[in-house]
């Protein structure tokens, strides 16, 4: 049983679903895809089909992407500048990476699924947080 790992013409909620495996939940998307079924009845919103899961799977590969390309292109010495203290560093830096993955993502989905815009910051952050420890 796979419940709130996808939402029909929607997105999972804050954080990837509070997930704490990021991981695991694109492997339960994927699993989730190699199931025999028409219909799916989700946790929330409407019955789904799979081309639904599909959309899903779309949305955090791009999700993964553009994390990584953040992590790559965000430039940690630049955005610190002039900032004092370690935690007023991280949070700088990591508000950056986020801004970078959630302004592309926000272009890209905004009027593809309902939620982006609203959580795609909280994604993509719990994404650049499981590309830098997963």
């Amino acid at each position: 049983m796979a419940v709130d790992n996808v939402v029909p013409g929607g997105l999972l909620w804050k954080y990837l679903g509070v997930t704490p495996d990021v991981p695991a939940l694109i492997k339960s998307i994927d699993q989730a895809l190699a199931l025999d079924f028409d219909v799916f009845v989700g946790g929330h919103g409407q019955p789904g089909t799979k081309q639904d899961i599909l959309v899903q799977k779309e949305y955090v590969n791009d999700l993964r992407e553009n994390a990584m390309a953040a992590l790559n292109e965000v430039n940690r010495t630049e955005v610190i500048q002039d900032i004092n203290g370690s935690n007023a560093i991280t949070e700088a830096y990591f508000n950056a990476l986020t801004k970078s993955c959630a302004d592309k993502i926000d272009a890209e989905w905004q009027d593809k699924l309902e939620g982006v815009g609203v959580w795609t910051d909280e994604h993509c952050e719990r994404m650049i947080i499981s590309e830098r420890v997963d």
